[in-house]
């Protein structure tokens, strides 16, 4: 497949001008400074942006401030023979995104998918409104006077960390869910799961088993952990995880070793209704 590539450094200029002067917005210029790379047909451009246009008339629907009671959510209708969905939290509605991008790209060769190059370029040529929406605080922070990290914005679009990077952790999030046991609902189904999935799912080891991130998502939804307990938890988790080859168990083999330690966190407050 032929596609196309930016720099890091194209990257980070396209964002901080965009950030800085949000008139100056024209996600078509990236195309004018991307490079061409590998061979045979072409990205589907045309079908990637029709996906991105569906994402922003979902989050237009979930910040509609036209009925105050049901901003902040909205209904998503699964595959057929599935109840509708209720995503009430941005999170929600990522892990949500997260399933739709995994089932448009998973059959990309991995080289493609490898390529920081490319994610750069979705990211700044589709994904920016998404990803000003999900960010919007690191970009409101970027132009307050005595910022501290003013530039934590980059990050979401350099695809230097896979779990920072908006659509990176978004694929990754998909493909977990899909290969759970008839279940990518674990995707959205925490409310507010942002802590979870990309500092104790994503970024370390219990990321590479889907079965392991199900256990996980499935204990959080039915007693939810609180921050530090939670981080208590998968730490103990990336431990073990060390020691012996959770990759190779099965889903209840995983459930039983998330319930184990769970149960030996007695000493800490474990949850809040």
């Amino acid at each position: 497949m032929r596609y196309r590539v930016l720099s890091l450094d194209q990257a980070i200029e396209f964002a901080d001008s965009w950030v800085r002067a949000p008139a100056e917005l024209n996600p078509t210029d990236v195309d004018a400074k991307a490079q061409l790379s590998g061979s045979g047909p072409d990205f589907n451009s045309a079908g990637f942006s029709t996906l991105v246009d569906d994402w922003n008339s979902l989050i237009t629907r979930f910040e509609d401030e036209s009925d105050s009671d049901a901003r902040g959510r909205v209904t998503v209708h699964p595959s057929p023979g599935r109840d509708p969905v209720v995503l009430s939290s941005m999170d929600q509605l990522e892990g949500w995104l997260a399933v739709e991008l995994y089932e448009w790209m998973k059959d990309f060769d991995e080289g493609v998918l490898d390529h920081p190059g490319f994610w750069r370029y979705l990211s700044l040529r589709f994904g920016w409104s998404l990803i000003s929406w999900r960010e919007s605080k690191a970009i409101a922070n970027a132009t307050k006077e005595g910022s501290k990290n003013p530039f934590a914005y980059r990050t979401y679009v350099n695809a230097l960390n896979s779990y920072e990077t908006v659509l990176t952790r978004m694929f990754i999030r998909g493909r977990l869910a899909a290969g759970a046991e008839g279940n990518d609902s674990i995707a959205w189904a925490a409310l507010s799961a942002t802590d979870l999935w990309r500092s104790h799912i994503v970024r370390v080891k219990t990321g590479y088993s889907a079965v392991l991130t199900q256990a996980v998502v499935e204990s959080q939804v039915e007693e939810p952990m609180v921050t530090d307990p939670l981080r208590e938890f998968a730490k103990r988790l990336n431990r073990l995880s060390s020691n012996v080859l959770l990759l190779e168990y099965e889903l209840e083999g995983a459930r039983t070793v998330v319930e184990e330690l769970r149960a030996g966190m007695e000493g800490w407050v474990k949850s809040e209704k």
